[in-house]
């Protein structure tokens, strides 16, 4: 276990493109997972480093991803494509670089989740997390913002460590709905069924050795990444960090009940648990509710009022 902790870290460290940092973050997945108690002992030293480099990872990942669609819904527009405007982003859904940015984006939350329970990596792991935040996230976050980091390990009044962090989780979150929208229907997000249980999102026409990256994604390891997302959100504001959202007051609750993806939603709503806010409502004026029914998400619908 120690040669295998020691290899993450080494990888981790030199890890400087997109499939590397996903091979990386999906290894450090399943060793968390399965070896959590052992994996935090060999990687005591290097907690920080490697929460520090999830967050950056997936950071990197979730500014290309909005990126490309920024890109994508200005071409869009300026085209005029009427109902072949999604036409774009069902062809980026089996691009190569897709599917390492959404890897990228769903175990870096994983990871970053993984690295802050305090069950396992003691009861520092708040400060820690906030740490790495304005030591990763927030000088880009400034910096796309047009304004100055804070010159005492923090950021500005209205730049502070919480709402970066939580418009870094909801960016990313945002990502990999969008992603997983795209591979259509019949995933199946059953933890008991096993194997079978499997998301396939792109294609691999790589060399044989990155197979192990582009396997298929488990349905599980996708609802791992939605209560990683409520527990990040938490630790970083406390018990309404779930309810969190971004400038049009969309926040995950919103954003998986309008997407009608019922199990996702169902996942997060237990994550969350009682602080959970269902009446909350975007600027549009429209709560979790209405949006999912206004879609006609009768599944998602059913999952909001249970």
């Amino acid at each position: 276990m120690r040669l295998a902790a020691e290899a993450v870290v080494a990888a981790a460290r030199s890890a400087s493109e997109g499939r590397s940092q996903a091979v990386v973050l999906r290894t450090l997945h399943v060793l968390l997972l399965r070896f959590p108690g052992a994996v935090a002992l060999q990687l005591q030293h290097y907690h920080r480093e490697l929460l520090e480099r999830a967050l950056s990872f997936g950071s990197a990942a979730r500014l290309q991803v909005e990126q490309q669609a920024s890109q994508q819904h200005g071409h869009g527009h300026g085209a005029g494509q009427g109902t072949h405007g999604s036409a774009p982003q069902a062809h980026g859904s089996v691009s190569h670089g897709s599917k390492d940015l959404f890897l990228v984006q769903l175990y870096g939350l994983t990871v970053a989740g993984a690295l802050s329970d305090a069950a396992v990596f003691g009861p520092d792991v708040r400060t820690a997390l906030h740490s790495a935040v304005d030591t990763v996230l927030t000088p880009t976050a400034a910096a796309l913002a047009g304004v100055s980091p804070g010159v005492n390990g923090g950021s500005t009044p209205f730049l502070n460590s919480v709402s970066v962090l939580h418009a870094h989780v909801l960016g990313c979150m945002a990502g990999i709905v969008r992603h997983l929208a795209e591979a259509g229907d019949g995933v199946s997000y059953d933890e008991s069924a096993g194997p079978g249980a499997r998301l396939g999102v792109g294609c691999c026409r790589y060399a044989c050795h990155c197979c192990f990256i582009h396997d298929s994604v488990r349905g599980a390891d996708v609802l791992a990444a939605v209560r990683a997302v409520a527990s990040l959100l938490a630790l970083g504001g406390g018990a309404d960090g779930v309810n969190a959202t971004d400038r049009d007051g969309c926040g995950v609750l919103h954003l998986l009940a309008v997407s009608g993806m019922a199990p996702l939603l169902a996942a997060y709503i237990t994550a969350a648990g009682p602080s959970l806010d269902f009446l909350r409502r975007t600027r549009a004026g429209s709560n979790a509710l209405q949006m999912a029914r206004s879609r006609k998400h009768s599944a998602a619908v059913e999952v909001g009022r249970a």
